[in-house]
């Protein structure tokens, strides 16, 4: 029952999520711009709408009754209980000093009596915490430009400052972006001391705030602690402070000989960081107290910056019913695009070449800052502009986060932008951007200059602008996702960035890991708290599970998110956290700390749930290790069955642990780099190669010569007359058949008048031994029936020696080596004495001699010629070219001819359907008797013989496992949909059952019908995720064609030719052990129809 309310549970919530997914979506429609993009409303405490209106106190400019009453209502609704304002809603610290004298002398200019209860409460509340005495540096300065206090009782800020170069530990640029275009302006207002009126008048001792004083008579209060203070507390603190002494000193000497330079170049400076628009940097602090520089240094009102000022001032204004008008901080136009593209892309809820993201996206792309100015180049000055802002207009300040979430967005939207120029330009700018702790500001590189802070005009810790977790969170988040479709991407563009790439996030990740608390969350900077920052990381962090030390931060920081899960299910955290850690995740739940932390979880939950360590105890790996050494084919059947499109681990003798993968996964697998997922190695551990063959130069490498050398020679025989090679094959056919009777007397008596019996299999080798090594060896020697039965000694005795060492244990590997690899080496060393040395001597000969010879007639010459170029000797060795013929000729023989048997076995089950294959042979071609009339166009015609090849190895496929890679990378890979494979495990896709699932095949998988592929063109070398006959991608078989080719010419000879019955008292069996199986031989009979009957017949 229990269980039943649960899932009912599960399916209410699931509703109500969906629900809810579909009302935000239609937001998200309802409040798009007319351009494209999204603009949300900021708040803010209140001293930024109160210094709004101290500027237009200051400015003169009348405030009309409406907006009076609206700001009034902004300031009353924002009031807390004790009569204080907070710097944010729900502090847990209470008020604050300073913004509540901020707020209260708003509401005196705006008119507000004192004997307003707000303001009595508010009164009481700054005089019970020390009264205006405490307030901090930022009110300093507004409070002295209304008289209010004394300009001795603010810091000197002298404008030589600008002076500086930034090669000095101390300049204007060692300052945040924030900071620095906030300094500025107040270098300019500090150097003038200007006094302004106020409701009763300018008086440079204004006692317009008298009753907020706790000792009203002394207003010249210090702003620093004491000397003894800082003497044991901060002695860079102290230092700073006696520069301030002297440079007061220096002032009131007025011995100032760069006064006047270091002035204009402070006006220039601010002039040329204002963006047509007006903005300064987007934000409210620099953009209010530039103009105030500018009106003390000779422009007016009208003068055209002042104005484009104050109409982006005016611009940034927001009014509700709610809230009443206030002064915004800052808009955020890119970043909330950003933000929404991404989470509508991700929802699933709308496509994504719908017109609201591609417009939003095009809007957003034409914000990204390609100019040549920016403070960022004053240490980056060779690199490339192409990061985004958060605002508007902010050319000179673009941010990494900004720049980061843009990439997601663009890549959420459409992966294909993968490669386009916006993205790459950020990535770039973002790579440029990272500091030397292998993390990334918001604003600057290296700006980590944190004693800075102790400088007296700084009293909130926030002059410099270091690395923060968050963002380097977010970029590695950005940079995985590139790489993840770059992985799965067939294009290697631009790989020097995406090495890059790689690179700066292993830096990134050494950087996270020595941030980690040993909570195991992480600090956010740029929101709250701990949450934020833990949910950014891990975003970021799920791309790169592959390493044990990312696998260990992941799991200590999903345990810390579980340990402050509120009982309620959601997440909430409170300020406090940055003044007392140990508060980290502390506070009612709320929607976006929630969002957040569930951001974090669930693309690492999705990464966990897929892991691909084998997750055994040791009683069910041991019976599925047993299990599989005989029973391989039904347990990968019951595992893909529990869930296809889950990965599952099996154990196996011969290959360790291996990680089958949906075939969904196929397109990235068979892309893979080499040097991540290795194609050779598994060559090698499944021919075992160091203990089975006869020499250690028998091998595929260098795959580059080999594979070259070797399609030519394909390429020839495909291209040849249709007719040649179709007379050939049924000669060889009818030459072999007629030899390989197991009746004694059969030679005596033609095969047409009697039935004869033989082993199939072994018949079909040989033939297709015979014809593969007329492409290899050439017509002569591929004729002597010696060199054949030699050829075919060595093969099968590798596979012998193959199958004896796969089921040996290791430790006795060496000593079955000395003893099954004997008998190979021997009849190597004879086939090499007897044939191959004589065959490639004679084929160096001619090419040092440089006579004109056709390198595509047959492989040997091919090989000869390509060898001959190779810087490396070794490879023009005759016993490294023998065997390196011998390597292809193992891999043809053994699976052409194991098709060619499994096609026989097919006939002889199912004679309706060799009796349609014969039926459509004489309806197609014109003498189906006389292979040597027949033509291509008729060979392609015959499209029902495509399908019984087709529906032959799609039944019974050649490995139980195809695409099969061996893990080499340092650290293991993970796929797209966060699968990892360890370096060291095998990885592949389970065939047999891809082949036989009904949601690819239909309902009767089971069923051999080769009529399912008639509507499938190219049946046989057919390449989609649902069919893998000869393999897919780079590795594919590389002579499939001709295999093709070569098989349904077999099929079409010998069912025309030849009746053929299975001997009574066997069936369709197969020896396995793990993943490597091959069907038993099989007795049949077999004699020749007469063609006049065969022609005629039906």
């Amino acid at each position: 029952m229990a269980q039943k309310a649960n899932a009912q549970q599960g399916v209410l919530q699931e509703k109500a999520a969906r629900r809810a997914l579909q009302l935000a979506t239609q937001y998200a429609t309802d409040t798009v711009q007319e351009d494209g993009h999204w603009l949300g409303s900021m708040s803010s405490d209140a001293t930024i709408t109160a210094e709004w209106i101290f500027l237009l106190q200051s400015i003169g400019r009348v405030i009309d009754d409406k907006d009076r009453a609206a700001y009034q209502y902004h300031f009353l609704s924002s009031q807390q209980d004790d009569g204080s304002w907070a710097i944010a809603p729900q502090y847990p610290h209470g008020g604050n000093l300073s913004a509540t004298i901020e707020a209260y002398l708003a509401l005196k200019i705006l008119g507000l009596s004192t004997d307003h209860a707000a303001m009595r409460r508010a009164r009481e509340f700054v005089l019970e915490n020390g009264g205006v005495e405490g307030m901090r540096i930022f009110t300093r300065f507004h409070l002295a430009m209304f008289g209010i206090i004394p300009w001795s009782a603010v810091p000197q800020m002298p404008p030589e400052l600008i002076l500086l170069p930034a090669w000095l530990p101390i300049n204007i640029y060692k300052f945040s972006s924030w900071a620095r275009i906030t300094i500025v302006p107040f270098l300019l207002i500090r150097t003038r001391e200007p006094v302004y009126a106020l409701p009763n008048g300018c008086q440079a001792d204004n006692d317009y705030l008298d009753e907020l004083w706790c000792n009203p008579g002394n207003k010249s209060v210090p702003y620093s602690k004491g000397f003894l203070n800082l003497w044991f507390s901060d002695k860079i603190a102290l230092l700073f402070l006696m520069v301030d002494w002297l440079l007061c000193l220096v002032c009131s000497i007025g011995f100032l000989p760069l006064r006047n330079w270091a002035v204009r170049l402070c006006i220039s400076w601010i002039l040329e960081r204002q963006e047509a628009s007006g903005d300064w940097a987007g934000i409210f602090p620099p953009m209010h107290l530039s103009i105030y520089a500018l009106l003390l240094h000779g422009h007016s009102l009208d003068d055209e910056p002042v104005r484009r000022g104050l109409e982006a001032l005016d611009r940034f204004c927001y009014q509700d019913d709610e809230h009443g008008k206030w002064m915004q901080p800052c808009v955020s136009p890119v970043w909330d695009t950003f933000l929404m593209v991404r989470g509508l892309s991700d929802s699933n809820d709308i496509d994504a070449d719908d017109g609201l993201l591609t417009r939003a996206l095009a809007w957003t792309r034409a914000k990204q800052i390609l100019v040549k100015h920016g403070d960022w180049r004053v240490y980056r000055p060779q690199l490339v502009s192409g990061g985004f802002s958060f605002e508007y207009a902010n050319t000179w300040y673009p941010d990494v986060d900004d720049t980061a979430a843009g990439i997601l967005a663009f890549l959420k939207q459409d992966p294909s932008s993968l490669y386009s120029g916006h993205v790459l330009r950020a990535a770039i700018w973002i790579l440029g951007m990272q500091n030397g702790d292998g993390g990334w500001a918001a604003f600057d590189v290296g700006n980590d200059a944190l004693f800075l802070n102790s400088i007296p005009f700084s009293d909130m810790d926030s002059l410099c602008d270091p690395s923060s977790a968050d963002i380097a969170g977010r970029v590695i988040e950005a940079f995985g996702l590139m790489l993840q479709l770059y992985s799965q991407s067939k294009s290697r563009e631009h790989e020097e960035i995406f090495q890059r790439i790689k690179i700066a996030c292993t830096r990134a990740i050494g950087y996270l890991q020595s941030t980690q608390e040993s909570t195991g969350a992480w600090y956010g900077r740029w929101g709250t708290n701990y949450v934020y920052g833990t949910s950014n990381v891990l975003c970021g962090l799920s791309y790169f599970v592959t390493t044990s030390r990312v696998r260990t931060m992941i799991k200590d920081a999903v345990q810390w998110l579980g340990s402050v899960q509120n009982a309620d299910g959601g997440w909430g955290e409170r300020l406090d956290s940055y003044t007392c850690p140990e508060r980290a995740g502390v506070g009612e739940s709320t929607p976006s700390q929630t969002a957040w932390a569930l951001m974090g979880l669930l693309p690492i939950n999705k990464v966990c749930r897929q892991f691909g360590r084998p997750q055994y105890n040791m009683v069910t790996y041991w019976r599925d290790f047993f299990r599989g050494l005989w029973d391989m084919r039904s347990m990968l059947t019951e595992r893909y069955q529990e869930n296809p499109e889950n990965p599952f681990v099996i154990p196996t003798f011969h290959f360790g642990p291996t990680i089958l993968i949906p075939s969904r996964l196929n397109p990235e697998l068979r892309n893979v780099r080499e040097s991540e997922l290795n194609a050779l190695m598994v060559h090698d551990k499944f021919l075992q190669k160091w203990h089975t063959l006869p020499d250690p130069t028998w091998t595929f490498k260098p795959a580059k010569m080999y594979w070259a050398a070797f399609r030519g020679v394909l390429n020839r025989s495909i291209d040849a007359d249709v007719s040649t090679t179709a007379s050939e094959a049924a000669k060889i056919c009818d030459e072999v058949l007629s030899k390989r009777s197991i009746r004694k007397d059969s030679e005596s008596e033609p095969l047409c008048d009697r039935w004869d019996e033989m082993y199939i299999k072994e018949v079909m080798m040989k033939i297709v031994t015979k014809n593969v090594s007329r492409l290899y060896v050439g017509k002569d020697l591929a004729s002597d029936d010696n060199y054949i039965s030699c050829l075919l000694g060595v093969l099968n005795g590798v596979l012998a020696s193959v199958w004896i060492v796969n089921m040996t244990p290791d430790a006795i590997k060496p000593l079955v080596r000395l003893m099954s690899c004997l008998p190979i080496w021997l009849r190597k060393r004879k086939l090499d004495r007897l044939y191959y040395n004589k065959l490639l001597t004679e084929k160096k000969l001619q090419v040092e001699k440089g006579e004109k010879v056709d390198i595509h007639d047959d492989f040997a010459t091919s090989l000869t010629a390509k060898a001959k170029r190779m810087p490396d000797k070794r490879f023009y060795e005759l016993s490294n070219m023998s065997s390196r013929m011998l390597a292809q000729h193992f891999a043809a023989v053994h699976s052409t001819g194991t098709v060619s048997f499994r096609l026989c076995q097919k006939l002889m089950a199912h004679p309706e359907l060799a009796d349609k294959l014969r039926q459509e042979a004489r309806v197609t071609l014109t003498q189906p008797e006389n292979p040597e009339a027949w033509t291509a166009g008729e060979l392609s015609a015959l499209r029902l013989h495509d399908c019984f090849i087709a529906e032959t190895l799609r039944t019974e496929p050649l490995i139980y496992s195809t695409i099969r890679r061996t893990c080499v990378q340092e650290g293991g890979y993970t796929f797209s949909d966060g699968t990892y494979i360890p370096k060291g495990f095998d990885v592949g896709i389970p065939t047999d059952q891809v082949h036989h699932d009904a949601r690819f095949w239909g309902s009767d998988p089971k069923i051999f019908n080769p009529d399912r592929w008639l509507r499938r063109e190219d049946p046989v070398t057919y390449v989609e995720n649902d069919f893998y006959g000869f393999g897919h991608g780079r590795h594919a078989c590389v002579g499939r064609f001709f295999a093709s080719r070569l098989m349904k010419i077999m099929l079409i000879h010998i069912n025309f030719t030849y009746e053929m019955k299975l001997v009574p008292g066997q069936g369709e069996g197969h020896f396995g052990f793990g993943f490597m199986h091959a069907p038993v031989d099989l007795k049949v009979k077999l004699r020749r129809r007469e063609l006049k009957n065969a022609y005629s017949e039906g």
